[in-house]
């Protein structure tokens, strides 16, 4: 019975999710049978285990010792259940010489051993012996407990752990067994917190961020990382959601607010000469100012700059940069009622602008073509942007009903400025070019998004969620290339391009409960994406004029309407979680192009992708098995190249019509 157990266990290892895939231009199709094992946490190298030597019992809190050379990492082991309970360390270091381990537990003797760079790989197992002499003695530690786990629940002692005066709550967690900071966002034992309570008050909402900057470490007595339902989910009654970490901090103060702000400031003087030919003066103020309540939150950000924070990667060797001019702003408010009503507003200002100058010159050695060659180059370059963002959520929640809504609007304006001038000398023949161009660009975004979610009885609940976005944008620039020792050779192109991209999407879902452990879902979801790019190109190098110029014009568009189905169900069972769906997706594409001619070219055609998984395992450690059919990308503007209007997958060079 034993080998048929481990047998059906093997044929579920097979894992994957399934991902999804904007619909787009298709041109490829092909299919995937994959393997991913669901793994929440960042993949450790070494792992350590600790166990006694007699009994095989876990050392959970044992304090690991790792030193090579001039690198020390201490930590101590955690708990991690897979098969059986472990206490393990987890290390994601290469070290490139020999590595000294040691592990020390209360009780029992030191463990020290020492490895080879390459030894120190894979799982490594500690079996450590009791100390009866120590454990015959009375022996007064003043040492505290960092860390006790009651059940699910998971308790730091901040007193355990050294942090400075002025560290914040970041600087503590990064030193918890178990915890991590990654994008700016908490995760515990691999999986991201949703909540961060204060003293059991909500006093960020979802935004878990502003812990890790507003919260004092030395403040903190206490961290408690436990696993809980969501309020949606507890509003809704839904006992087969997942359940989702939270970290309830004690403080010390139990204040019913969090408030407090910075001021910052730096000066200083270039050594070498920039750009203006001058020792600039570089300088940096930033400011902020935040306030948390269990209402709302406040919260103000400003700095300005003049500095080389954004110095080019391609700036040549002998280049010279002047600092750039980068001025930001951002303002976020937050309304809360409960967990009933949530609105949020976010402003977003942003200013930069910078220069430079380049030169390099150039000395071949003579060859039977020429006795004499050099090169001479110069470059001057100047480039601004300005953006502004304003952004909105807003989330009701009234009984069994859920609305919510979200909308952004953002634009971007910038321009380019260059010029570059080249000498070339061969023997007695001198060539002198010069080179002006001008730019400007100016894009414009909406996104507007409007949800609904409703229990309509006791067994069922209804989504509904509509989805809109709109992004026209601007390009228009001139080109000059001038041969001066030519008299009247000149080439001039003007550029004139602008695009629009919209789209919209809707989405149903419908979700039934069997009994407390098991549901059905099914949702269908339509969207509609249409892009149109045009850019008109004019030569005034033969006619005064101008001539448009076919090379560098065209006018294109893509309209694409995709159509999904997907079905699931879903068992839980305390932490077992068993899922399995299937799906498919039909996509109609039409593509055109109206240049040099207005005139359409439709290329029409259908794709139907069936999407199967099943997914088997606790909520940490889930195994899946995924099949599906996707279609490979061809990029907007790539289009111009596919002219076989019968077949997509036919790739040519030029321009039809041409």
């Amino acid at each position: 019975m034993t080998r048929y157990i481990l047998l059906i266990l093997a044929l579920l290892g097979f894992v994957g999710m399934p991902s999804a895939h904007p619909a787009g231009n298709h041109a490829l199709q092909s299919f995937a049978l994959s393997y991913q094992p669901m793994n929440f946490g960042r993949p450790a190298r070494t792992v350590v285990t600790v166990k006694d030597k007699e009994t095989h019992d876990p050392l959970l809190g044992a304090t690991v010792s790792i030193v090579s050379r001039a690198d020390t990492l201490r930590g101590t082991t955690v708990k991690e259940d897979f098969y059986r309970i472990m206490a393990v360390y987890r290390c994601d270091r290469i070290f490139r010489d020999s590595v000294d381990l040691e592990v020390t537990y209360v009780g029992y003797k030191p463990f020290k051993k020492r490895y080879g760079n390459t030894g120190f790989r894979g799982r490594i197992e500690v079996k450590m012996e009791v100390d009866e002499q120590s454990i015959a003695q009375v022996v007064v530690v003043g040492q505290q407990v960092a860390m006790v786990f009651r059940g699910d629940t998971t308790v730091y002692n901040a007193g355990s752990f050294k942090t400075m005066a002025d560290d914040r709550f970041a600087e503590l967690l990064k030193q918890l067994p178990g915890v991590e900071i990654k994008d700016n966002k908490i995760y515990a034992e691999g999986q991201e917190v949703k909540r961060v309570l204060i003293d059991g008050k909500n006093l960020f909402g979802s935004k878990t961020s502003y812990a890790l900057t507003d919260l004092e470490a030395s403040d903190v007595r206490s961290v408690r990382v436990y696993e809980d339902f969501s309020p949606e989910a507890k509003r809704l009654g839904d006992n087969t959601a997942e359940k989702e970490k939270v970290m309830d901090v004690e403080t010390k103060s139990k204040r019913g607010y969090i408030l407090g702000g910075n001021l910052e400031g730096t000066l200083g003087a270039s050594l070498e000469r920039d750009y203006s030919g001058r020792h600039e003066i570089r300088h940096s103020e930033a400011g902020s100012f935040y306030r948390n309540t269990e209402r709302g939150n406040w919260r103000l950000e400003a700095s300005n700059s003049k500095d080389n924070i954004r110095q080019g990667e391609g700036v040549s060797f002998d280049s010279k940069t002047t600092p750039t001019k980068q001025t930001d702003a951002q303002a976020d408010y937050t309304l809360r009622r409960g967990d009933s009503t949530n609105v949020s507003t976010t402003v977003r200002f942003g200013r930069s602008r910078q220069s430079s100058t380049g030169s390099s010159q150039t000395e071949y050695f003579p060859t039977e073509a020429y006795a004499l060659r050099n090169e001479e180059s110069r470059n001057e370059s100047l480039s601004k942007s300005l953006s502004a963002e304003i952004s909105n959520y807003v989330n009701i929640q009234r009984k069994k009903k859920v609305f919510g809504a979200m909308t952004t609007f953002s634009i971007d304006d910038g321009s380019t400025l260059g010029h570059s001038r080249t000498q070339q000398r061969i023997d007695d023949e001198k060539t002198r070019t010069n080179l002006n161009s001008n730019s400007d660009r100016r894009n414009i975004r909406l996104n507007v998004n409007i949800f609904f979610h409703s229990k309509i009885s006791e067994r069922s609940t209804l989504s509904f969620n509509v989805s809109g976005k709109y992004a026209p944008g601007d390009r228009d620039g001139w080109r000059v290339d001038t041969t001066a020792s030519t008299p009247g050779l000149q080439v001039k192109l003007r550029n004139d391009g602008d695009s629009h991209n919209y789209s919209f999407g809707a989405n149903l879902g419908y979700r039934y409960k069997l009994g407390k452990k098991g549901s059905v879902n099914a949702s269908y979801n339509f969207s509609r994406d249409y892009a149109r790019s045009k850019q008109l190109a004019v030569d005034f190098l033969s006619d005064p004029q101008g001539v448009v110029d076919t090379v560098n014009s065209y006018h294109y568009t893509t309209d694409t309407y995709t159509h999904s189905l997907q079905t699931s169900l879903q068992y839980r069972s305390g932490d077992v979680w068993i899922m399995a769906g299937l799906g498919g997706v039909l996509y109609d594409i039409a593509r055109s192009e109206r240049f040099p001619k207005e005139e359409r070219f439709p290329r029409l055609f259908f794709q139907l992708n069936p999407t199967v998984y099943l997914s088997v395992g606790k909520s940490r450690k889930r195994f899946s098995f995924n099949l599906a059919s996707f279609p490979q990308m061809i990029p907007l503007d790539a289009l111009r190249s596919t002219l076989n209007a019968t077949n997509p997958l036919s790739l040519q060079a030029g321009n039809p019509g041409l």
